[in-house]
């Protein structure tokens, strides 16, 4: 649905009603502007196009494919379009329904927000004494340890107990994985990557900094994905980042 320029309009009515979209597209007219804070690029029925606005819409106009071939008449033309059929939409009073009025209220609320949070960072100094002590608590303190691991998670406990039976009777783990587990690691005979243990569910962790490598956990355990076995395969020392490198993201 496009609409010419000729909605455009330079006539100012003698008085506006109460709701200015009423009859819009029946009757010419345009508000009229005084002192306006910023240029002005064209008026469109009873809304006008300021510099900032047509800058604005430039930004996300530059994400169209064809936006390098576009005039800077042909720029503006898109926003004419656009307000238009915003105008057409309050004339029918979409604006008042109240899911769309909820959204537009929503959308509100995340620009400001943004802009209080900008604002706030912009002006929020970090010491390097609070840099550094944040690096001690994330990177130093912490153990720097990884875990190299494969692990069953089935349904129910009595699945995990069965299966813990046929792997001390010498079935296995890998076979076992792949023809049971239901986690998305099952084709690969339940291996997973190397991980720290605040990196995972906390009853995982638990169990695997428990274990020597070789060793298979005693009982299952459960998390929200399950009941899980898990057999440690390795474990690993690893060097925090330097200082400087972590300073500078």
């Amino acid at each position: 649905m496009i609409f010419s320029l000729s909605a455009c309009s330079i006539e100012t009515p003698e008085s506006l009603k109460k709701d200015p979209y009423h009859g819009l597209f029946k009757k010419k007219g345009r508000r009229a502007i005084e002192n306006l804070p910023y240029q002005q690029l064209a008026t469109v029925n009873i809304d006008t196009i300021s510099s900032t606005l047509y800058e604005l819409y430039l930004n996300e106009l530059k994400l169209d494919p064809d936006y390098a071939k576009l005039d800077k008449q042909q720029r503006i033309n898109k926003l004419i379009n656009l307000i238009l059929l915003a105008q057409k939409a309050k004339q029918e009073k979409l604006d008042k329904q109240r899911v769309l009025k909820e959204q537009i209220r929503l959308d509100a609320l995340n620009r400001l927000a943004q802009a209080y949070l900008k604002k706030y960072s912009s002006s929020l100094v970090i010491s390097n004494e609070d840099l550094e002590r944040a690096y001690l608590k994330n990177y130093k303190f912490r153990k720097n340890q990884e875990y190299k691991t494969r692990h069953i998670v089935v349904k129910t406990r009595d699945q995990a107990s069965a299966l813990l039976r046929q792997l001390a009777k010498g079935a296995d783990f890998k076979t076992l994985a792949r023809k049971n587990s239901i986690g998305p690691s099952a084709s690969f005979g339940g291996a997973l990557e190397w991980f720290r243990p605040d990196k995972v569910d906390p009853a995982f962790a638990k169990a695997v900094i428990s274990m020597r490598p070789g060793e298979m956990s005693r009982f299952p355990f459960k998390t929200k994905h399950g009941w899980h076995i898990v057999m440690l395969e390795a474990v690993r020392t690893t060097s925090p980042p330097p200082f400087e490198e972590v300073k500078a993201t």
